[in-house]
């Protein structure tokens, strides 16, 4: 089965790159397939127009999260730094000096049977010393190269490929799209018949720079995002490339396993306890069977280092997603509908006969009927807040986000949200029952 979903991306991949050359230069086309491949791709180039190339792309650039702030060298990680390299090699090399002759102690001389030739003690010593110095230059140099692919591997995973969906102009967005796609195929001869002598350096600068992904990849992007679009009651499956575990779900499944590979510790807080975890998750079991505390027990202090622990796991599993979850280990859509127990309420609230269809908002019409809000938590604010409503509040009147709160203010946000969800689960049944008590009283 994924050796058909990947015969098929091909040749949709074909296509779109025939539909597209075919409206920049024709002749080009002879270079790129044989003849016999172009009369097929003729024959079904009327499933594509000329949108349908710069469509896909759109359709990624759209999905694809950008970021508006610049990734700066901070945010690499200081063991992996490439002003370090220099340093550790001349290190190396500084322990590598050959001993002198103060330092290897004289062995006693011995006097050799008359069949053996004699070999002059210092230059078997210098011998022997040279091979210790080659073994450990060669140990030396195995270390050093998974620092170096380390160097390479994690470019990719900070800046992904948010560098070509900031560029604003689709049309180059699409010729560097082709350009890339040409030039790791090694065909030269097309990239001149498509592109000028400028426009081919031009492209080439900003694709050593940019790191364009491949069309293969976008149209599998668009494809697993459609998809995902289209059937919201199936989870998808994920292969991980390294274990090959299938993992059923959203990104919030596949982050804790990222954990397990990666050096991403989440160290317990508290006191006299050295323990630690892979993953966030791994650490609130650590806490609630070794320390039998749970979240609504915990106190502002506690709570903010959880949750900056969270938030620091998240953000750091997140640069190494593409490596194990990239588009390419996306196995299927699960045969079960995911059924929730909100799909059994009845739409329409008892109270003023309105019919609410989303599930969030039932929840907010309740807090609305019983009036189950909340202060906000900032000091000197009298704004009145539900659980759907405080985030905006927060990013609108304070310039705040949850993660820029203070111990106290978040402690306060914690308690008053866990009172108000409360309140508002006690109060779903007289407002919105299953539809199974409404049958019965009927």
């Amino acid at each position: 089965m994924g050796h058909e979903n990947r015969s098929e991306t091909a040749r949709i991949v074909e296509a779109l790159v025939y539909n597209h050359v075919k409206r920049l230069n024709p002749r080009a086309l002879v270079g790129i397939f044989s003849k016999e491949r172009c009369r097929e791709l003729e024959r079904d180039d009327h499933h594509y127009n000329s949108k349908s190339f710069p469509r896909m792309l759109r359709f990624y650039h759209k999905m694809v999260p950008r970021k508006t702030t610049t990734i700066y060298q901070e945010t690499v990680d200081p063991k992996r730094s490439s002003e370090k390299i220099p340093a550790i090699r001349a290190r190396i090399r500084e322990n590598q000096v050959k001993p002198t002759e103060q330092e290897v102690p004289e062995e006693p001389k011995r006097e050799l049977p008359l069949k053996r030739k004699a070999i002059h003690p210092e230059t078997a010593e210098s011998k022997r010393c040279q091979k210790v110095q080659k073994k450990r230059m060669k140990i030396q140099e195995d270390q050093l190269k998974p620092v170096e692919q380390a160097l390479e591997e994690p470019k990719r995973e900070l800046f992904g490929h948010q560098k070509f969906c900031q560029l604003k102009n689709l049309k180059t967005a699409t010729d560097l799209a082709l350009f890339s796609h040409f030039s790791y195929k090694n065909q030269d001869d097309v990239l001149k018949e498509l592109f000028s002598q400028e426009e081919r350096e031009r492209y080439r600068s900003l694709d050593e720079s940019i790191n364009v992904p491949t069309i293969k990849r976008m149209l599998l992007f668009a494809k697993i995002e459609k998809l995902m679009t289209q059937n919201r009651v199936y989870k998808p499956i994920w292969k991980c490339q390294l274990c090959k575990v299938s993992i059923k779900g959203t990104i919030s499944q596949r982050l804790p396993h990222i954990g397990l590979h990666e050096d991403l510790p989440c160290y317990c807080f508290i006191e006299d306890c050295d323990k630690y975890a892979k993953t966030h998750t791994s650490l609130m079991k650590h806490l609630q069977n070794s320390h039998n505390l749970m979240v609504p027990d915990m106190n502002s202090h506690q709570y903010h280092c959880l949750r900056e622990i969270k938030e620091n796991y998240l953000l750091e599993a997140r640069k190494y997603l593409d490596r194990y979850f990239p588009p390419e280990s996306f196995v299927g859509l699960c045969d079960r509908k995911t059924m929730k127990n909100a799909q059994f309420e009845d739409p329409k609230c008892r109270k003023c006969s309105e019919i609410v269809k989303a599930v969030t908002s039932r929840r907010d019409h309740i807090s609305r009927h019983i009036s189950a809000f909340f202060e906000c938590a900032i000091a000197g604010c009298n704004f009145m807040a539900s659980t759907s409503t405080i985030s905006h509040h927060l990013k609108g009147a304070h310039s705040k986000n949850m993660k820029d709160l203070t111990e106290e203010e978040l402690f306060k946000y914690k308690t008053a949200r866990e009172k108000c969800i409360k309140a508002v689960n006690d109060a779903l049944p007289e407002y919105f029952p299953y539809k199974t008590k409404i049958e019965e009283e009927e």
